[in-house]
């Protein structure tokens, strides 16, 4: 009987130094200055030196703080998957960000080739324009040639 109240009790102990972390209100002097410096963490150690026991009973896989064990090392590992996921958050907006650079990119350069298209296809009409007028311009030439040259008896059919 005495046992277990002593289980109980050293059970009780780590529980409330516990909340004191949690809460960011420590007993221990050594605690205190670690929560003004904003260095506070929930672990073996920090609970053990706050409920005064020691950091073996709850460090070790002892049967009977199996529990306070776990209390202590769950918000490790939602921390630690909080973590991951802020990584994974953060990865991703800079991947959508660089995707994004990468789109405005791309338009400038779309739009640069549209111009240059505009520009070649408005060329290729003067061109062609020219072309047309000096086909034009040659038959013109030619058609007064031969009439002049029929006229004047020099060609002979």
């Amino acid at each position: 009987m005495s046992n277990e109240k002593e289980v109980m009790r050293i059970r009780t102990d780590f529980i409330n130094a516990i909340d004191r972390i949690i809460l960011g209100m420590p007993n221990n002097e050594k605690l205190i200055e670690l929560k003004l410096k904003g260095k506070l963490k929930l672990n073996f150690s920090n609970v053990a030196i706050e409920a005064k026991r020691s950091r073996t009973l709850i460090a070790t896989k002892n049967e009977n703080y199996l529990d306070i064990r776990d209390m202590i090392l769950r918000p490790n590992r939602d921390n630690q998957n909080n973590n991951k996921s802020i990584d994974t958050i953060e990865k991703l907006r800079s991947k959508i960000n660089s995707m994004k650079a990468e789109i405005v990119l791309l338009r400038e350069a779309q739009t640069a080739a549209f111009y240059e298209l505009d520009q070649a296809i408005g060329e290729a009409r003067r061109w062609r324009d020219a072309y047309n007028r000096l086909k034009d311009e040659v038959s013109e030439k030619w058609r007064c040639c031969i009439n002049r040259c029929s006229a004047s008896g020099r060609l002979a059919a």
